[in-house]
């Protein structure tokens, strides 16, 4: 028998996700302390669907964020479960995309602009397009 998602998951948001660590370490717990999901009779794998922003059922929800010393678990609850913050977490660190339109007269101030920007930045790739839209 296949177990289906329940429609009224809920899940943990980012800040949630940071009040609950900020709790579990004044408890000096660990992500995956087994006194955390015993005492909230849950499994280790839905503590750990729990920390990562992953749905789960409300009743889980309430006792994983009770033992863990939040007793208003309402606050901690993601709001708009169809943003995938946890799937964009992993697929990207925060980054800059500029464009925009100079003139010749401005080209140095953007050059060295940009250059500043290339000190900053990691792995920073920076295009100037000329006149023709070839790359320079």
């Amino acid at each position: 028998m296949t177990r289906r998602k329940s429609s009224s998951s809920i899940r943990l948001s980012e800040e949630g996700i940071e009040k609950v660590n900020i709790a579990r370490i004044k408890k000096g717990w660990k992500k995956t302390q087994k006194e955390w999901y015993e005492s909230a009779f849950v499994s280790i794998s839905t503590l750990k669907r729990f920390m990562s922003g992953t749905s789960i059922s409300p009743d889980s929800f309430k006792k994983l964020s009770e033992v863990v010393g939040i007793e208003d678990w309402n606050s901690l609850i993601d709001e708009y479960p169809s943003q995938s913050f946890t799937q964009k977490k992993s697929n990207f660190k925060t980054g800059v995309g500029i464009t925009g339109i100079f003139t010749l007269d401005k080209k140095l101030e953007v050059e060295i602009a940009l250059e500043h920007l290339k000190q900053l930045l990691i792995n920073c790739k920076v295009v100037i397009y000329n006149d023709e839209n070839l790359a320079q």
